[in-house]
C-alpha cells in the first residue's frame, strides 16, 4: 500500500480512459503516478532533513548538559560517546541527501546518459 503524499491516506489505483492510471486517496487527493513519485521524493527529502534537525537538537541539548554540569551520575562518558555518534550520523545523513539523485524526466531532445 502506498500512502498519499498529502494526507497519508491509502492510495488506490484507478484506470482511466486510454489506459491512464490515477492514484486516489480516501479523501480525494488524486495524482498521476509521475506526480505521486515526485511528491514522495520531496517527502523523503523533508523527512531526511527532519532527522538531521532532530540530531542537531540532541547535540545542542548534550552541550547544554555538559556546560551546566547537568548530568546524572556516570552519564558523562556515555554522553561523550553519543555526541561523537550524533556528529557522525549528521555527516552521514547530509552525505546521503547530497548524493541522492531522484529520477527525472529529460527533455525530448536530450541525449540519454552513457550506458542506457
Amino acid at each position: 500500500m502506498i500512502g498519499c503524499p498529502l494526507c497519508a491516506g491509502a492510495l488506490a489505483f484507478r484506470l482511466e480512459g486510454h489506459g491512464h492510471v490515477q492514484l486516489c486517496c480516501t479523501v480525494g487527493h488524486t495524482f498521476s503516478p509521475s506526480d505521486a513519485y515526485k511528491a514522495k521524493e520531496e517527502e523523503l527529502e523533508r523527512t531526511q532533513w527532519s532527522v538531521i534537525v532532530l540530531l542537531k537538537h540532541l547535540q545542542m541539548l548534550a552541550a547544554i548538559m555538559r556546560e551546566h554540569d547537568d548530568l546524572e551520575r556516570g552519564m558523562r562518558p556515555s554522553l561523550a560517546e553519543r555526541e561523537i555518534q550524533i556528529k557522525q550520523h549528521i555527516q552521514s545523513y547530509e552525505r546521503l541527501i547530497h548524493d541522492t539523485k531522484p529520477a527525472q524526466s529529460r527533455p525530448p531532445h536530450a541525449e540519454p546518459p552513457a550506458g542506457e
